[in-house]
């Protein structure tokens, strides 16, 4: 199993206000749109929040029906990325459904990675899984996300803290990591201010 996990537990501290709300061209909002995106394409999607958006969960489960989706409050998302990121490897690694062999990191800001692009990544872990790999989409010389962990890496990802993102965990493992070229600047496009929105494409 490929799961993935989608990282929506910040502060929108540049944005303003709570930038997964935004609404973006196609009516979606931020997150509403970035799911949507990704739920098909993999076999189960966490999505992580933040540690008091019970309400905002039960809200988002109303409008996606989809079994594969799921939902966590991270308990230490107030301490950075880094612990909203252990925190859901810790939940993913505990299912009792099925063994998950690699995990795609979204983020929850990027809503416009093209679908294609998921797949290309699927199929080149596929093919590179004896290297226990880390997948990389990359444009123009130049990488940007998702990331695809393979398992071999759960527990280096439990351990990260603060605003400590995966990127150390990358960095770490040169030999490892394979990319994957695409055609697809939403590998690159996230929305950290509301001008963003305006310069973004619409969705498909």
């Amino acid at each position: 199993m490929i799961d993935a996990i989608m990282l929506a537990a910040g502060n929108s501290k540049r944005f303003g206000r709570d930038k997964r709300r935004a609404v973006l061209a196609s009516g979606e909002s931020v997150l509403l749109s970035s799911i949507n995106n990704v739920i098909d394409e993999v076999e189960q999607l966490l999505v992580v929040l933040r540690s008091d958006d019970a309400e905002y969960a039960t809200q988002l489960k109303h409008l996606v029906n989809n079994p594969g989706l799921s939902f966590l409050c991270a308990p230490d998302s107030a301490k950075g990325i880094g612990h909203s990121l252990a925190n859901a490897i810790h939940t993913i690694s505990q299912r009792k459904t099925g063994l998950c062999q690699a995990a795609f990191i979204f983020l929850a800001d990027m809503p416009y990675v093209n679908r294609t692009t998921i797949q290309s990544m699927r199929s080149e872990y596929t093919a590179r899984q004896s290297n226990k790999p880390i997948i990389l989409p990359s444009m123009a010389g130049k990488t940007g996300h998702p990331v695809l962990f393979s398992q071999s890496y759960f527990n280096q990802l439990k351990n990260l803290s603060g605003d400590q993102g995966a990127r150390r965990i990358v960095n770490a493992h040169p030999e490892q990591v394979f990319r994957v070229d695409v055609i697809d600047p939403g590998i690159f496009l996230d929305i950290d201010r509301p001008a963003d929105i305006a310069l973004m494409p619409p969705a498909d």
